[in-house]
């Protein structure tokens, strides 16, 4: 479901919270929870880490990545130019 998340930087809390609704829906049915259950309530019970935390997560540890490369890869040219311009 979150394939590809570390590249999500425009996202907005609405859609965060859409696919965590996503989320939940598919683990009331996966645990044959009622429909009535309240998403927190499957979210605490499962040990579940909220959609934000794992999106900003992927995004550090690829923002990690990148800073690990060699300098002479396009994409840590890019990196770099990002963060003088101060984007």
């Amino acid at each position: 479901m979150l394939h590809n998340s570390e590249t999500w930087i425009w996202i907005k809390s609405l859609d965060i919270k859409k696919v965590e609704s996503l989320q939940c829906g598919f683990y009331k049915r996966l645990t044959r929870a009622p429909t009535g259950t309240p998403n927190i309530a499957i979210t605490i019970r499962l040990g579940i880490s909220p959609m934000e935390y794992k999106i900003q997560k992927k995004q550090l540890m690829e923002y990690q990545r990148l800073l690990k490369m060699n300098e002479e890869r396009l994409s840590m040219k890019v990196t770099i130019q990002t963060k003088e311009i101060g984007s």
